[in-house]
């Protein structure tokens, strides 16, 4: 009898099958609609979206606080020390609240490549943008600051 030495024709189709399987599976899982590239990419662009919410949010409250010190506190300059007029008006809480987020850009107070693809509209209304994702931010009257859901 011959002592034959090395693998059968059956047994390398079966590896090479098993190896095709394994291969399909692991694109699967990089790619489509669950992938793993796209569930980083969708996490990055909710990571600058959500950084881009914390300034937004940190600057329209730094708006709020000195229109409320110059209302109450002080008059029209830091050096005036006396007391303010205290007449308060919710459109100019908004008002300033706009114009502080209406001066934002990206890169220095936005993250870089978070951007605005539209001004801050009369209502309060503005939009912010990372690639293929947006999320749609109201200052209201009373300069709250309300986020609807990040969209694809």
């Amino acid at each position: 009898m011959k002592n034959n030495k090395g693998i059968t024709l059956i047994a390398l189709v079966i590896t090479i099958i098993v190896l095709l399987i394994l291969a399909g599976i692991t694109i699967a899982m990089l790619t489509g609609e669950n992938g793993i590239l796209t569930n980083a990419t969708k996490s990055k662009a909710y990571n600058e979206l959500g950084a881009a919410k914390d300034k937004v949010a940190l600057t329209v409250s730094e708006a709020i606080t000195d229109y409320f010190n110059h209302i109450y506190v002080k008059g029209s300059s830091q050096s005036d020390t006396t007391q303010g007029s205290g007449n308060y008006d919710s459109t100019n809480v908004q008002t300033a609240a706009k114009t502080a987020v209406s001066g934002m850009t990206t890169g220095t107070d936005l993250p870089a490549g978070v951007t605005f693809s539209q001004t801050v509209q009369s209502n309060g209304d503005f939009t912010l943008s990372y690639g293929d994702y947006s999320v749609t931010g109201h200052i209201g009257a009373d300069g709250a600051l309300t986020w609807d859901a990040i969209q694809p």
